[in-house]
């Protein structure tokens, strides 16, 4: 089974449970993963049509992945349910580089201060 680089891939955005995140239909080559993004699988139910679990690595019914800067607690069992209208694609499409750059600036905006690069400074409101 092939999986893809998702440093070299467009991948597409969409939020699950109020948070970005990006998602591929495709396996993810987890070497190729950046340091503090996380990837996760999606498991459809015997229907094919939509996801129902949130998981670490998922071999049968595999839906797609999705990767994200924050890490999502999967609790004991090993998996979060997911219903229908836990999520939805926003229609937007990036690279993994486009999507962590927004990210970044966003995550300094909201804590008032730099990102880890010292690229993003909140400033009385907006960000400059």
């Amino acid at each position: 089974m092939t999986e893809i680089d998702v440093n070299q891939e467009v991948l597409s955005e969409m939020e699950i449970w109020d948070r970005k995140v990006l998602f591929t239909e495709l396996r993810v080559d987890k070497s190729t993963m950046p340091e503090n993004v996380y990837c996760y699988a999606m498991r459809h139910g015997d229907d094919d049509s939509f996801p129902v679990t949130l998981e670490r690595n998922v071999a049968a019914n595999y839906f797609g992945s999705i990767l994200t800067t924050e890490p999502f607690d999967l609790g004991k069992s090993g998996y979060l349910a997911i219903d229908y209208d836990d999520y939805g694609f926003t229609g937007a499409e990036m690279k993994l580089e486009e999507f962590l750059l927004e990210n970044r600036i966003s995550e300094a905006y909201e804590k008032g201060g730099r990102d880890d690069q010292g690229k993003a400074e909140q400033g009385k409101g907006r960000a400059r």
